[in-house]
């Protein structure tokens, strides 16, 4: 283990949500000891377990040094966002933190001060984000036209589609014609 020692970790990546030294503690433990004999995949492993790393890339680069190359999360819309109609956190909601819908279609769990407001709010059953971000994008394609805009899209747990607009209106789509 002593010999061909990692002597760097160096990280790339957009450093918006995620710090430097959050990285660097998160894989501390396991990006140490031989260079040749390091698990990458644990490494890597252990940089996605922060909530705003979405996915991380671990190389070596010779002759002693560790490349990790990560990508922030990228949020498109609040998932069964815990507020009510007021803006209050229901109870039992933790301050400042909710669900969202990333890049990968995935529902992930961020807190921060610079959260995204101009984002959609979806609502569904436990792993329907994806379907329903997608229905989210054409409906607003159909209403386009109209000059309508969907702010809020629920999918209920009878399977029937309720389309919040921008300016009020609420649609509901049942089943059965």
């Amino acid at each position: 283990p002593d010999l061909f020692p990692v002597r760097a970790v160096q990280f790339e990546g957009e450093f918006k949500h995620v710090t430097r030294t959050e990285l660097a503690t998160a894989v501390a433990d396991t990006a140490q000891g031989n260079f040749l004999l390091l698990d990458l995949d644990t490494v890597k492993a252990r940089a996605e377990l922060l909530p705003w790393v979405y996915q991380a890339e671990v190389r070596r680069r010779w002759p002693s040094d560790l490349l990790i190359r990560f990508t922030e999360q990228r949020l498109l819309a609040r998932w069964n966002d815990s507020r009510d109609g007021g803006g209050r956190a229901t109870p039992g909601a933790v301050a400042g933190e909710s669900d969202w819908v990333n890049q990968g279609m995935q529902a992930v769990r961020v807190s921060g001060g610079d959260l995204p407001s101009d984002v959609p709010l979806l609502e569904g059953p436990a792993g329907t984000q994806a379907i329903v971000y997608e229905r989210f994008q054409d409906f607003n394609r159909l209403l386009a036209d109209a000059g309508l805009q969907v702010r809020k899209l629920t999918l209920t747990p009878r399977r029937t589609w309720e389309l919040e607009l921008t300016d009020g209106f609420m649609l509901v789509l049942d089943r059965v014609q």
